[in-house]
């Protein structure tokens, strides 16, 4: 971005010179005399002993590899160049300050590799700049900062880090969150450089080789692989609080963001022999996420509490030390469904996994370890632009209640007859009432249970069966039952009362 053309940008590409455009690259400047050492005896590819040339031009030597601008003065510009020159300028380009041997100066290799600048967004003064020195046999990351504008440079060193460096970066928000990219993984520092970590955040494989960041101004870091495709980092505001936190502490709950209804994008899946490697998408969901100082011997539970104190959802958290996120899918606990029955592959089976959909409203999450509980206060709110309506979404929960309501009460009813049923096939010497009472309790559990199902390649459509899949299709459905639909419902309701009623006949 330009600072002296609000609304513009400037372009630059190098060789051994820095070239700028003002005009999208219609037309260049040549701001630089030669950057580098031009080590002539580092220039001559074309004396490889027979071995053919890459066609990337790989193996051209004493060129610049790395520039920054300043991004509050754009006459302030710092190139790095692979033959081991970090270059400077205050006044555009006329005049350049070499300060690489200030940098050797801290135990880094003469002519190492310049990978990455990073100018500080906080601090005009603050820079960090990653050097590697590979090719030579050492692979050691290295990375120095400066905080007065290059007079004087301190190197960083953390027996964390493996493989060489490529990349680092300052977050613009909090600028004691860093990130260092090598060949070998990706490294977190919250304190300025001081404490380093291995990345283990949302799963991002342990030993990637990370070539680039890039912080986005949503929040969000992307992180480029190489041969490994693109990351990214959803949402850093949990590592920048994590930043500022006291982590002496035993446990962290952070406050739960509040979370405008919505639900993530329906697109039809191919085959996964064809789609390749592939990452899920950003999840649309509320988060729970929270610190553990060290990782937890005991299990880790979050509880859900709707505005009424009712108890609405079960969640397991992880134990890992450090950050742990846990998304809610916005279900309720699942119903009980009557017991009995083959039901592998089933909507029976289906029914009794998932739960309502929670409406809009204030809710409570409580994390309990051992003894200990933590609890944050959040919201769902409507998103009427997507059609999630306080409306809509609370008669899409009413409906579905009343057949959850139903579910449990069959269960409920079905254990009972189950029982009656066993009680009377104990007794050895009937009598005929008694024997009577037992068929017609067989003849009523049949027109509930799907007895006769021993496969998956085979049905019945009893009862619970159609009572599941009326559930399941509200519990699923992201829009409330029409009036035309809602008469499945009353049936429904009318039929279990029909078997409630033969039950306390027959009991």
């Amino acid at each position: 971005m330009s600072t002296k053309r609000p609304g513009s940008y400037n372009l630059y590409t190098a060789n051994q010179f820095l070239y700028k455009s003002t005009d999208e690259g219609a037309n260049w400047t040549k701001i630089s005399p030669d950057l580098t050492t031009n080590d002539k005896a580092k220039q001559k590819t074309e004396k490889s002993g027979g071995v053919t040339g890459d066609n990337t031009s790989a193996e051209n030597h004493c060129t610049i590899f790395t520039l920054a601008q300043d991004p509050r003065n754009e006459d302030i510009i710092w190139v790095g160049t692979d033959d081991g020159n970090l270059q400077y300028t205050n006044n555009g380009g006329k005049t350049w300050a070499n300060l690489s041997e200030r940098i050797w100066a801290t135990g880094v290799p003469k002519n190492a590799w310049i990978s990455c600048i990073e100018v500080s967004a906080a601090n005009a003064n603050q820079v960090f700049v990653t050097l590697e020195n590979h090719m030579y046999g050492d692979h050691k990351p290295y990375l120095v900062s400066t905080s007065d504008a290059g007079k004087t440079w301190k190197r960083m060193q953390s027996a964390e880090w493996t493989g060489f460096a490529h990349v680092v970066r300052q977050d613009p928000q909090n600028p004691e969150l860093l990130f260092l990219g090598t060949e070998m993984g990706l490294f977190i520092s919250l304190d300025g450089g001081a404490n380093w970590m291995r990345s283990k955040y949302q799963n991002l494989p342990w030993y990637t080789l990370v070539r680039d960041l890039k912080i986005s101004t949503s929040g969000d870091l992307a992180i480029g692989t190489h041969g490994r495709g693109i990351y990214v980092l959803d949402n850093l505001s949990s590592l920048r609080a994590l930043a500022k936190s006291d982590l002496n502490k035993e446990v962290i709950f952070y406050p739960v963001k509040a979370f405008v209804y919505d639900v993530s994008p329906q697109t039809p899946s191919g085959y996964g022999n064809l789609e390749g490697w592939t990452a899920g998408n950003k999840a649309y969901l509320p988060a729970f996420e929270y610190y553990l100082k060290e990782r937890s011997s005991q299990a880790v539970k979050i509880m859900i509490y709707d505005s009424k104190g009712n108890k609405i959802k079960d969640l397991n958290g992880g134990t890992a030390k450090g950050l742990n996120k846990v998304y809610w899918g916005l279900d309720q606990n699942p119903c009980k469904v009557a017991t009995g029955g083959f039901t592998a592959g089933s909507p029976v089976l289906f029914a009794s996994v998932i739960g309502p959909r929670a409406p809009i409203g204030t809710y409570k999450a409580v994390i309990s370890i051992g003894d200990k509980k933590f609890e944050q206060s959040f919201q769902l709110l409507e998103n009427p632009a997507k059609g999630f309506t306080t409306a809509k979404l609370d008669l899409l929960f009413k409906q579905t209640m009343r057949l959850f309501t139903v579910q449990e009460e069959l269960y409920y009813l079905v254990d009972s007859l189950n029982k009656r049923m066993t009680a009377l096939k104990k007794i050895e010497t009937r009598t005929a009432n008694e024997e009577r009472i037992l068929q017609q309790l067989d003849s009523l559990r049949k027109e509930i249970i799907e007895t006769n199902r021993k496969t998956v390649f085979f049905d019945e459509f009893k009862y619970r069966r159609r009572l599941s899949d009326v559930y399941i299709a509200l519990c699923t459905s992201l829009e409330p039952f029409s009036p035309s639909k809602t008469g499945a419902i009353e049936v429904l309701e009318q039929e279990f009362a029909l078997i409630k009623r033969e039950f306390e006949r027959l009991r």
